[in-house]
């Protein structure tokens, strides 16, 4: 049998703008019968063929979908991150990018932990160690969870290493400031300043008092004044921290 030359109108699906109605499954599952069937029966069947085979040879492997029922080592099936995977056990409706189950392995590899480009939940993690990680994905690992760019807020480091900052409440004496989170294991160091250093003729100074892992009090110290030796009392203001730590 020779060669048989792929058509090149492939991408050409019949009925693409047409009248195309899709029969009920009974009708699916029965055939035809003895009747005359509608002609949009006929442009639904062959539009189908069409798509499929387009998808077909477009794809090279259809790309996963969550309605096909995969059988255990007989299917294959290409996922959204472009990866060819093997199903082992028979499922519906189970990912294989992402899946931890067993339900999935990349294709014609020889160990299922091979590097295969991580999601963004594995980025985020700092966990994984067979997954390789894009450009975009080392963006996306400092975000989700381990980001919070509010007033109050946070960032992780892949490192372990927490940095947060924040507002005290006004006071002339001492405000209690609660981490966005909480550390872990410890606080490595707190930086406070006057949260209005426009303010150049008068400055509010602040020291980090009563530290733990889940805040510590900003003690409001003393008021100086520009151009003088003269330490003030304290007046109401409100302080400006950065902590770092574990």
């Amino acid at each position: 049998m020779p060669a048989i030359i792929k058509p090149t109108d492939l991408n050409k699906i019949w009925a693409a703008s047409g009248d195309v109605l899709s029969p009920s499954d009974s009708k699916i599952s029965q055939g035809w019968a003895v009747e005359i069937p509608p002609r949009q029966y006929f442009n639904y069947i062959d539009n189908k063929q069409d798509q499929a085979i387009a998808h077909l040879n477009q794809a090279g492997v259809p790309i996963w979908d969550s309605f096909t029922e995969y059988q255990a080592n007989a299917s294959y099936s290409q996922g959204s991150n472009g990866v060819l995977y093997k199903c082992l056990v028979t499922n519906t409706n189970v990912n294989p990018v992402g899946d931890n189950s067993g339900t999935w392995k990349v294709a014609f590899l020889d160990s299922a932990a091979a590097p295969i480009p991580s999601t963004s939940a594995q980025s985020q993690a700092f966990t994984n160690n067979t997954a390789y990680i894009t450009p975009l994905q080392l963006a996306q690992a400092f975000m989700g969870t381990n980001q919070s760019l509010a007033s109050n807020g946070y960032q992780k480091l892949p490192n372990g290493v927490i940095i947060q900052w924040g507002n005290s409440s006004p006071t002339s004496l001492s405000s209690s400031v609660i981490f966005p989170i909480s550390f872990p294991n410890q606080v490595f160091r707190i930086l406070t300043q006057d949260s209005n250093p426009a303010d150049i003729a008068e400055l509010t100074i602040f020291t980090p008092t009563v530290i733990t892992t889940s805040g510590f009090n900003a003690q409001n110290v003393c008021r100086l004044t520009r151009g003088t030796t003269t330490v003030g009392a304290t007046t109401p203001s409100s302080c400006q921290w950065l902590a770092i730590g574990n």
